[in-house]
């Protein structure tokens, strides 16, 4: 095992890093006090919190990549969709390093610092390690920046070689490789009724809509809000002023312009937007936002963490620093979290009990047909029946939204037998299998392909392994989720 390690080492620290990158909190120097939420932490480990501040560097920095990757469709959908992708790789992270350390896993200071060099802020503009700039975060970078980078650099390495270690476990067979190519070269035909849930309309009452609401209010609470008024002075950067003693004696200025800007509003009560005038600082309001929402064109972390800490309309924070901008903080208004009333919320209850009454819907007609299909009164449903070409069930089903577990139902399925009903992602499936191809061999003959198919069959079986495990983990593990908790556990993060 310990010579597969070393093997991999440089696979371990160049190629794995970049996924888990993000995890890696960059921001620094920002200080300020007041009061905090009830719990300041979005997930509990075994004891180890991931706290707000964690989670919000990452979510920041993977919004950003979204919104420009995205553009207009990176909607409220999508952004929780990402909160909780990273949060389920933060739990991960956090339970593969503590189960490395209960494995005596270790790591070399070598291998740390190789790692820290592949961190974002010391590539050049081609994202390749640039040597003068981390000779430079040598002198300049704070030890407390370095101290924070290299410990979780050191819980990622040795996560990722407990990992390393469980997939090495993995050995793949001739009868595994020809499994798996029969399975992914399958072809089928098939006889078909497929009823989407949208095709079942209902009305709900308000009576309805009201029960409903009383069972499950709990789930639309809505989070505490904030929304300040703020003034911003930004720092001028090496590409504005190369002389550096001409930049620092600027950012000395703006410090005191800012103090002098802050001791006006505090104690002489000064309108935030006049004096921003006088002084020749930046005044702008946000709208209403979350601890997790993003706001376009600002320090997320330094105004989440500011913000939610002002607790009256009119309070100020004190000059807050961050790499590019100096800035202070009024709050306008705070909306403390709460359930929202039946008018409030009422269209996302109206969607959902709509959802669930198609889908009953649905599920209930598909059981009534599957029962007069098996009676053999197939002619009765003969204009819903619809009939595909040969495709090969791995790669997708013509016509229907499904997961791997609906194209293994339908793999599984005897030829010229109805299926019961089977869920897809939007309604139910009947279907039969009228005709189905499975290789008996290997077609492939060339030494390349077939290396290469046997990686892909010993890729996806260290994945299962891996699952398998982290299953396992998960159950002996304690784990509280603040954030979202309903969400229930977290899960092994897709390759």
């Amino acid at each position: 095992m310990l010579e597969g390690l070393r093997k991999n080492m440089k696979a371990i620290i160049w190629g794995i890093i970049v996924v888990f990158l993000a995890t890696i909190a960059i921001a620094w120097g920002l200080q300020f006090s007041g009061r905090g939420g009830p719990k300041n932490y979005v997930a509990k480990i075994n004891g180890k919190k991931v706290t707000y501040e964690d989670f919000n560097s990452v979510y920041s920095q993977w919004a950003e990549r979204y919104r420009k990757t995205y553009s207009d469709d990176f909607d409220d959908a999508m952004a929780e969709n990402l909160k909780r992708m990273i949060l389920n790789n933060l739990v991960f992270n956090e339970l593969m390093y503590q189960e490395a350390l209960k494995n005596g896993m270790k790591t070399t200071g070598y291998e740390i610092d190789e790692a820290l060099k592949s961190l974002q802020i010391f590539q050049n503009e081609s994202g390749q390690f640039d040597p003068n700039r981390y000779m430079q975060g040598k002198k300049v970078l704070p030890n407390s920046w370095w101290k924070t980078q290299t410990l979780e650099m050191k819980k990622t390495l040795l996560a990722r070689k407990l990992e390393l270690a469980i997939r090495n476990t993995v050995k793949t067979s001739d009868e595994d490789l020809l499994g798996y190519y029969r399975e992914q070269n399958a072809q089928v035909r098939m006889d078909y009724i497929y009823l989407d849930r949208k095709a079942f309309p209902f009305q709900p009452s308000d009576q309805e809509l009201q029960k409903f609401y009383e069972v499950n209010k709990e789930k639309y609470k809505k989070p505490e809000q904030v929304q300040v008024e703020y003034l911003a002075a930004p720092k001028p950067s090496e590409e504005d002023i190369p002389d550096s003693g001409i930049r620092n004696g600027i950012i000395s200025n703006l410090k005191k312009t800012m103090e002098n800007a802050y001791n006006e509003m505090d104690k002489d009560k000064k309108d935030m937007r006049e004096t921003g005038n006088r002084y020749n600082l930046e005044y702008d309001k946000t709208p209403l936002f979350t601890r997790l929402q993003s706001l376009d064109n600002q320090d997320f972390q330094l105004f989440s963490q500011a913000a939610f800490m002002l607790s009256d309309p009119g309070e100020l924070t004190d000059r807050l620093e961050s790499e590019k901008f100096f800035y202070i903080l009024r709050l306008v208004q705070r909306i403390e979290a709460h359930v929202p009333a039946i008018g409030e919320a009422g269209k996302e209850i109206k969607e959902e009990v709509v959802s669930v009454k198609q889908e009953e819907m649905a599920g209930n007609r598909a059981k009534e047909i599957s029962a007069g299909l098996k009676t053999g009164g197939e002619k009765n449903y003969a204009s819903g029946i619809k009939t595909t070409q040969l495709f090969r069930v791995t790669k997708e089903i013509p016509g229907i939204k499904g997961d791997a577990e609906l194209k293994k139902s339908i793999l599984n399925l005897k030829t010229g037998e109805w299926s019961g009903p089977l869920k897809t992602e939007e309604g139910y499936l009947l279907a039969k299998v009228v005709e189905k191809n499975v290789p008996q061999s290997i077609a492939v003959k060339d030494t390349e392909t077939l290396s290469e198919l046997r990686q892909e069959v010993q890729n996806a079986r260290e994945y299962q392994v891996l699952q398998e495990w982290f299953k396992n983990v998960r159950k002996r593990a304690k784990i509280e989720n603040t954030l979202f908790p309903e969400g229930g556990e977290a899960e092994l993060p897709e390759e």
